[in-house]
This record gives structure tokens, sequence and C-alpha cells, in this order.
């Protein structure tokens, strides 16, 4: 392929040229970076010669501006006196513009092939393939690359363009982080990176699922784990890749209790195919507490698959090139450049203490401040490094208007971080309504798809009928900015869905004190005589009138019943309880759809009974209708992994069951057990098989299954996989992400300078 270098900066292509001539002359360059440097960006000395290298980045120019250019240089070059003179350019020369430029530079330049043109460049880089794959802005930018990467990915993708994956290529700036990661994501075939707000986890990750899916593996973006298993094709090289895989969750036991032990069975899948991956990113904080409460998460597999990335990692090289790259990108005024870069503030911006490429990236988006004028930015950018929350509190209170404000609150308690534009609106309206009318401020019905165009690009991104926040930084600004008691119960006040009350019940608790909880909770009991009969199910476009053609638009009934109990147990207000057997009660229709979760019903089943409130008469009804209600969603079918996990909270909690859950439990397992040859036809997956034969040993020492019952059944499953087996060999991508000749030299305030000027040239 060949390459035109418009995706690279000035700098990226000084590198690059090093890189790509030193490796030609089998030689090491010492590096002087872009600027004014006396016509020298890479130098190579000996006892036997000096030899000389400049590179000028001219992409799509006339070949005049560069002779022109050289003119300049000529005074410079002579005084240097070098035994060879080595030119790059990203223009196309003609021989004819060489032999001008040749004149231009003078006897320093042994041949005119020490003029390297685009062409030139591009049929060195066919030579040597190793530099093309150190340099991975180079080759992820190119249209082939980028069209391999469009056509790789899976739905979830469908909607990234070529220019997104442009802009966020240009933007990056290779760093070491790169080559660590990919060296686990190999090694371990799951890579988890950790670290504080703001450091580069997203961009790290896509940087890594890009270059796989360049390399023709198939990128599947997840949501949740039913994406990745619906996914799942051993007969493919994918890469997963799921963001922020920790930040919905409540850090408590049982909320983590939902998701840890399908993230440990997930990742057990990847590790066992040689054509996986998965890239899972996460702070910090919220990673290390989930493995201080999840046995599961404590586990050893993930400790060595985790990369904690932090912005200690980042020289003062790279956080230079990382603002460099987001200015070069960027459309700020070029005054507003200038300004910074002739300012003291560019050395203590890339130097603070609080240096972070989320306000990087903040700071040189023009959107967040048109009007601003040149000689308050440098300032600006500093304030920004010295109070990031500022960042959100200004724009949140300053910039935008009530009827936006409120949209922002609605995607907050949406609670999912996506959410479809008809359930937001659904919630937004009422809230809206409610907050505009209180506070004697005017609203319409416009105002729902007025704050969606207004906040798109600076707040909120659009995709596929889907709206989240831009990033997870202002999830973290409203998750702090929502702590007072009377905001708070104006969103009880306000809540039309289960799970918007089921948040807003969440922050209450994350914010308030024990007494304003009590308070609060009163404030439900409107919602609940309003809603409870509310349709939690929704036709699915173009579906059939049975079962499987609805979807669950709210709360699924366990939930519900949980978050009704804890308003309860605070309130005593018989109303939620009533509501409680209401749901327990529900009729028959769409069973497996309202009553999905069985681990859930089950866990449900066990507090109920463990608890004191438990010998209450109206608890003791609840506690047997949702008895029946778990032994009668086992007639709809239990999945192997779904049978696994309930018998997992079996044995956890076999106190606090019913012995008629526990029995049918265990004849569930042993039905399984008598169907294994129908199961297995419907399996083509080696992966899949290797995993049924795995839980069904775990499930056979908890129902006392007989020895030679199982081993009939791991012979049906290991024939099966006979069949089906296909050779795959662990096709690990080449590229490295790091460049040859590294260069570990200090970078100091003139090397800055020099990186800078490029820019207001």
């Amino acid at each position: 392929m060949g390459y035109d270098f418009t995706n690279l900066s000035a700098a990226d292509f000084e590198d690059f040229s090093i890189d790509l001539i030193g490796e030609y002359l089998g030689i090491i360059f010492e590096s002087f970076g872009p600027g004014p440097d006396g016509g020298i960006d890479g130098r190579h000395s000996s006892s036997e010669s000096t030899i000389i290298l400049q590179a000028k980045h001219y992409p799509g120019s006339a070949a005049s501006k560069l002779e022109a250019a050289m003119k300049k240089e000529r005074k410079s070059i002579d005084k240097l006196t070098p035994d060879r003179y080595l030119l790059t350019t990203s223009s196309n020369l003609s021989p004819q513009a060489k032999c001008k430029i040749s004149n231009q530079i003078g006897p320093s330049l042994r041949s005119e092939s020490d003029i390297f043109s685009l062409s030139d460049l591009n049929k060195l880089l066919r030579d040597h393939p190793e530099v093309e794959r150190a340099n991975i802005k180079l080759w992820l930018s190119s249209s082939v690359v980028l069209d391999r990467i469009i056509n790789a990915a899976s739905h979830a993708y469908t909607q990234i363009t070529k220019s997104d994956i442009n802009e966020r290529v240009k933007k990056y700036a290779q760093n070491t982080s790169f080559d660590e990661g990919k060296k686990i994501l190999d090694e371990n075939r799951v890579l988890i990176i950790s670290g504080p707000p703001g450091v580069g986890k997203t961009t790290l990750a896509e940087m890594l699922s890009y270059a796989y899916s360049a390399e023709g593996w198939q990128l599947v973006a997840v949501r949740d784990l039913n994406d990745g298993y619906t996914a799942l094709n051993d007969s493919e090289k994918q890469i997963f890749f799921f963001d922020d895989f920790l930040g919905k969750v409540a850090l408590d036991r049982k909320s983590l209790s939902n998701i840890d032990s399908e993230f440990n069975r997930f990742i057990g899948r990847i590790k066992k195919v040689a054509n996986k991956r998965f890239v899972l990113t996460t702070r910090a904080y919220i990673f290390e507490e989930a493995r201080r409460i999840s046995e599961y998460l404590s586990g050893r597999q993930f400790e060595v698959s985790k990369y904690l990335l932090d912005v200690g990692v980042y020289t003062r090289k790279i956080r230079a090139r990382i603002l460099y790259n987001h200015l070069a990108a960027s459309e700020i005024s070029r005054s507003n450049i200038g300004s910074l870069i002739q300012s003291d503030n560019l050395f203590k911006i890339i130097d603070h203490v609080n240096y972070n490429p989320r306000i990087i990236e903040w700071m040189t988006d023009p959107i967040h401040f048109p009007d601003l004028s040149s000689p308050k930015y440098p300032d600006l950018f500093l304030e920004a490094l010295e109070n990031p929350d500022r960042l959100w509190e200004i724009a949140f209170r300053e910039h935008i208007s009530d009827h936006c404000r409120h949209l922002l609150y609605a995607i907050y308690f949406s609670g999912e971080g996506v959410v479809s534009i008809s359930d937001l609106r659904e919630i937004f309206n009422p809230t809206h309504r409610y907050l505009s009318e209180k506070y004697g401020k005017s609203h319409n019905i416009k105002d729902f798809e007025e704050a969606l165009k207004i906040l798109e690009g600076g707040f909120i991104h659009l995709n596929n009928n889907k709206v989240s926040y831009i990033n997870p930084s202002l999830r973290d600004f409203m998750k702090r900015y929502i702590n007072t008691k009377e905001e708070i119960i104006n969103f009880a006040l306000s809540s039309s869905k289960w799970f918007y009350s089921k948040n807003v019940w969440r922050q209450a608790k994350l914010k308030l004190s024990s007494e304003e909880i009590f308070e609060v909770a009163g404030f439900f009991l409107s919602f609940v005589k309003k809603f409870s009969d509310r349709p939690q199910l929704r036709i699915k476009q173009g579906g059939v009138y049975y079962v499987n053609s609805f979807r669950l638009c709210d709360l699924d009934n366990v939930d519900c019943i949980t978050l009704l109990l804890e308003w309860w147990g605070v309130t005593k207000d018989r109303v939620f309880v009533d509501q409680c057997l209401v749901m327990g009660r529900q009729s028959d229709d769409n069973f497996d759809v309202l009553w999905h979760d069985r681990t859930g019903l089950l866990d449900l089943i066990a507090d109920i009974i463990e608890e004191e409130h438990g010998r209450s008469e109206m608890i003791l009804e609840l506690s047997d209708l949702l008895t029946k209600r778990f032994i009668q969603s086992l007639t709809y079918g239990v999945d192997i992994e779904d049978l696994d996990s309930i018998s997992d909270t079996r044995v956890s909690r076999s106190n606090s069951l019913p012995k008629s859950i526990v029995d049918a439990i265990e004849n569930e397992i042993k039905r399984e057990f008598s169907e294994v040859h129908r199961v297995v036809d419907d399996l083509d997956s080696e992966s899949s098989l290797q995993n049924y034969i795995s839980i069904l040993q775990s499930l056979s020492s908890r129902a006392q299954i007989e020895s030679h019952i199982v081993q009939s059944a791991v012979d049906v499953i290991e024939e099966r996989i006979s069949v089906v087996a296909q050779n795959m060999d662990d096709d690990s991508p080449s590229f490295t992400g790091s460049n040859h000749n590294e260069r570990q030299q200090p970078f100091t305030d003139r090397d800055i300078k020099n990186l800078f000027s490029s820019l207001i040239s």
C-alpha cells in the first residue's frame, strides 16, 4: 500500500524518517526534534564521518515550497559541513524537482538519491516492513486499513467512520504502554486496563483493538456479556472490547454477585481459544474495590491480565507530544495556539502534577469556548489543570439552558450509560415538566429535540438512536454534583420508570444522611401508586404477537421487588409490600421476560428468609409466591450456563432456601445429563463443547450424579469435539507500536519550544 503521510504531524514524520532511514542505512541516528534546529533532525557521528538527516513534512504541497525552504536552509547546512546530508520529504518529487532542490542544498548532498521523496519512502517501507509495523499511526490511518477495520467491526461498531478513527489516531502519541499492553494481551488473551480517570485507558484500548482489527480480527464492542456470548464464534479471530466494564455497577457484594461470576466464566472461555482476545477498561479505584469484595475478581487470572495505566508512564516528551498532537489536529484558532506556545504556561501545563490527557482533549476542543480571546487561553488552560471539576461545572451551570441540564439529569438517572432516544424521552419529559413548573420556568414540546441538538458533540454522543455522555468524566461530575436532599426529592417525585427510581434511590444512599434517606424514601410512594400498573414490556419493532416479540423496557420483577422491600424496610409503609405481592401474583403472560433473572430471584428469596421480617405474614406470603415463581421458571427451560449460576447460588445459600427449590434445582441438573445427546447436536464450537464438559463436571458434584453417568456424558461431548475440532494456531499480529530507534535523551524546554514552533510557523 502507498502512504501519503497526511495523518502524521511534522513531529511524527521526523520520528518516522529517522526510523526508516536509520534502518535502511543500518545506523542509529541521534534525534534533535522538530523546530529551528539548525538544519538537523537526526545525526549519526562516527570516527569516519558525520551524517545529517533533515525531514520536511509538506504533504500535498508543490515542490516549489520545498525548494524555497531549502534555499533558506543553505547557510545552516554549509555551516554544519556534514560528510553526508540526507533529506526526507512527504512531497512527491519529479526528477527535475529533485535536481532543483539539490542545487539549493549544495555540495553536502552527495547525490540526488539522498533526497527521499514520497515515492522513495514508500518503496523503502516495502523493503522494511518492520518500520511500518512499528509506526502504528502510519498504517492504522491508511485507506486500506481503515476499510479493513470498518469491515471487520461487529454491528456495535457499524457507526464508526473512517474520519472518526483517523482523528483518534492523529491525536494518539505512541508510547511504551502500547507494547506493554499488547504483550499482556498476547500472553494472557485478556487485558484489563485500569487507572485514574482520563489517563487514556479508552484510547489505548481502542488503538489495540483497531490494530488487531486491521490484521483481520473481528472487532466486537460489547456493552454487556450477552453481546459477547452472542458474538462468540470459534471459527473467526475476534477481539472483544468492553469499555468501563465496572463503571455502572454499585460496589456492593449483592450487585457484584450478578456479574462477577459471569465475567469469570466469559474470560475463561476467551482464554481457552487461541484466536480470541478481550480488552477491558476500568477506573483503578473501582477495580480494586471490586476485587476486595468479589472472590472471582480477586483471582490470579485478573491479576496477571491487569495493566495499570498512569500518567507517570508518560515521559515529558510523551506529555508534550500528546498536547502537540491535539493542538495540531484541533480547530482551535491559530491565535489561541500561538498565545499558548509563546507563554510560560506551556511548560507549566506539560509538567503539571494534574496533567491528564482528558483535560488536554477538552481544552483543545473549540466547542467549549468558541469566543475565547487569545490572551485568556493559556491561563484558562492552566486553570483547568488546577481545578479539573470546574471544566464541567462551568459548562453545566453557565453554558447551557435549563432544558439541556434536565436532559443531562435524565441520562444520569437512566443508569445504563447508553440509553435509547425513546426511553430517554420517556424519562426526560416528566422530569423536565416537574422541574420547570416547580421553579417557574417555561417549557414546550420541542425542548427534548432541541436539547439533543445543542448538547451533541459537547456533552453527549448520539449513535444509532442511542445517547450517552461524551466521556465518563461528565458522569463522574454529575455523581458529585447531585448531592442535596431537595434535588433528590425532586427526582423521586418526577420518576416515571422503575429503573429511574432505582438510580435516584442509589444517589440518595450515596449522598444523604440516614435521617434524610428516611425522608426521601417516603416520596417514592407517589411513584408506586401512580406507575405500579405501567406496562414493562414493549413489542419489538416488526415482531409477531408472541412471547419472544416483547422486550423488557424497565426493571424486571426481581429488581422491582428488591427496590420495594428496601423502601419498605426504611418506611414500614405496607403500600410497598402490597405492590410486591401484586407483582408476585402477576399473570403468566410473558413470564420468562418478567422473571428472566433466575439467579437474582434465588438471591431475593434467600434474603427474605434470612431477614428478621421474614416472619411477618405478608413477607411469608411473598416468600411462598416467589418460591413458586422460581420453580415454575425452570419449566421454561434453563441453558447450561444459567443452570451453573443457579447451582452456584444454591450451594452458597443452601441454608436459606426452601427444600422445594433445592430439589427442583437438583432435578434440573439430572435432566441436563439425560439430554446431553440433544444439546451437543446444536453445538459446533470446540470451546463451547469444552466449556460444557467443565460445567457438567462442576454440576455433577453438586447434585451427586453417579460417576458413570458423568463419564458417559463426557464421552458423548468428546466425540462431538472430534467432529468439529479445527486446527487454530495462535496467530498474534506482528505489529509492535514502538519506534526502533527509541530516543531517551532528556526533553528540555528548548526541545518543547522547537516542537511546538511548527504549529505557528
